[in-house]
């Protein structure tokens, strides 16, 4: 357009995309000594200058290609305006900036804590996961986190808050007066004393609980300390009590054995024995039947049976030791009714007339005649079945004559079989 010579200055006046005031004034001076119009020098000057400018900011923008990632942006692809780092919008035309990969921040990690067995290593991949790179995926990662960080049963409580603190400062940074993440700030410093106060009301509560416990055991200690004493000293009691017992069994002294054995309780068989013995001896058949019926039990449970070994003495041996020396006693006093209900019966529990008993009754028949055989009283024994047979007539006769009871114990075999045995003495 110009002369070689004003092309070459003009070139390297605007080389450095800058025309300062001494370079026009040099190249103003030149097109004059040529006859150049200086308003049109001047127009196509500046219009080199800004063809120079745009060009250069068109290779600027080639060079940096835009990136639409949060925490990477430098240019807002909207208006081409510089952007500082960490900032979630543009300063210049308020361009958001946000990702395919918005709101996954939260399931990445819970997906990431689903595959780890460890609490170490969950604690390690909470508090060191990458924050949200956007405004959405912040606002939905802190609304995942919020409850979880206020749960102080959870082993990860304080991995939880930690993370959380640390996506309230970046949104301090980034997102400050938006309209969605500043009540997040504005909470958070409630949300910490709020924490801080549980913190201090659950440690609390372990230490009570703590306390408790530890008082329920000593509690128990001394319980089962003093239940101990108490043992050793009614064992020790209870030994001289026995000792006692037997002394005065030695001595014949009937009464002061019988007085002790109420001290001692009513589950001491042996000793119970060894004093109905004593009365007997004596022919005081009436305290032996008082130690039988109201210092022992009566009659045997299947619980007594089970667990004699663990009293002193065996129920399961005493009642047919103790009922055989009673009734034999009250045989010899001619006192056969009693004797009867001393006799062996085949369950204490059944009826004294049941046709069960048939066998035992009739052994008892036996017996009493023997008795009274050996000692020269056959009248008396004759008396005595004519009397007691009745019983057969009574509950035997009126029974099936197919029954088994009925066969063996008839009214009338059972006084012929007692009849032999009189007139075989």
């Amino acid at each position: 357009m110009y002369d070689e010579r004003i092309e070459q200055l003009i070139n390297a006046a605007l080389a450095d995309g800058v025309l300062t005031e001494k370079e026009k004034q040099i190249l103003f001076k030149r097109a004059q000594e040529q006859g150049i119009d200086l308003d049109e020098f001047e127009m196509v000057l500046d219009a080199r200058l800004v063809e120079l400018q745009k060009a250069e900011k068109e290779k600027a923008e080639k060079s940096a290609p835009k990136s639409d990632k949060y925490g990477s942006v430098r240019k807002c692809p909207a208006c081409s305006a510089i952007v500082g780092a960490f900032k979630g919008s543009c300063p210049e035309c308020g361009y958001e900036f946000s990702n395919v990969d918005a709101n996954l921040s939260s399931k990445k990690l819970y997906d990431a804590l689903a595959k780890e067995m460890s609490s170490q290593k969950k604690k390690e991949i909470i508090e060191t996961f990458p924050l949200p790179n956007t405004k959405a995926d912040l606002l939905e990662f802190l609304t995942a986190l919020k409850p979880r960080i206020v749960d102080l049963n959870s082993e990860f409580a304080d991995s939880y808050y930690k993370k959380y603190a640390e996506c309230i400062e970046k949104a301090k940074v980034s997102f400050l007066g938006d309209k969605q993440l500043q009540p997040f700030i504005d909470d958070f410093n409630i949300v910490r004393k709020e924490i801080k106060r549980k913190k201090i009301s659950y440690s609390l509560k372990k230490r009570w609980k703590l306390v408790a416990i530890v008082l329920v055991l000593v509690a128990i200690g001394m319980a089962a300390t003093i239940s101990s004493i108490k043992e050793n000293i009614a064992a020790a009691q209870l030994e001289r009590q026995k000792q006692t017992f037997a002394m005065h069994i030695s001595d014949g002294d009937a009464e002061c054995a019988k007085s002790v054995l109420k001290e001692m309780g009513i589950y001491f068989y042996d000793e119970a024995l060894d004093l109905i013995k004593l009365y007997i001896s004596n022919g005081d058949v009436n305290n032996a039947i008082d130690v039988y019926e109201k210092l022992t039990p009566k009659h045997c449970s299947m619980f007594d049976i089970e667990y004699s070994h663990l009293r002193h003495g065996s129920n399961k041996q005493y009642e047919p030791e103790a009922t055989n020396l009673i009734r034999k006693e009250l045989i010899k006093l001619g006192d056969y009714d009693m004797a009867w209900y001393y006799s062996e019966k085949k369950h204490p529990f059944y009826d004294p007339n049941d046709f069960m008993h048939a066998g035992h009754y009739y052994r008892f028949m036996a017996e009493v005649v023997n008795y009274l055989c050996e000692n020269n009283k056959k009248q008396e024994a004759r008396k005595f079945v004519n009397r007691y047979i009745q019983w057969f007539s009574d509950n035997v006769d009126v029974i099936s004559k197919s029954c088994e009871s009925y066969e063996n114990y008839n009214s009338q075999k059972s006084k012929t079989k007692l009849l032999n045995i009189i007139n075989n003495y």
